[in-house]
C-alpha cells in the first residue's frame, strides 16, 4: 500500500490517530466523537470534520489500493 497518510493534513492526520487512540475504530466503539473531542479540548463538530474529511481520504485510497483484477 502507498504512503496513504501523505494525502492528509496534519489535523486530519490527528484526528484519526486519535480516534484510533481512543478506540473509535473498536467494535464495539470505546468512545464515541463527542467523548473524544472532550477528553481533547475541542470541539466535536470540528473533531468530526477533520476526522470525516480524513476517512474520505483515505478509504477510498485504501480500496485502490486492494483492487482484485
Amino acid at each position: 500500500i502507498p504512503n496513504i497518510f501523505s494525502k492528509l493534513t496534519e489535523k486530519q492526520l490527528w484526528a484519526y490517530e486519535t480516534a484510533c487512540r481512543y478506540g473509535y475504530y473498536s467494535y464495539p466503539r470505546k468512545m464515541d466523537l463527542e467523548e473524544i473531542a472532550k477528553k481533547e479540548k475541542v470541539p466535536a463538530s470540528t473533531f468530526r470534520e477533520h476526522l470525516r474529511i480524513a476517512e474520505s481520504k483515505l478509504l477510498p485510497a485504501l480500496g485502490n489500493s486492494m483492487s482484485l483484477e
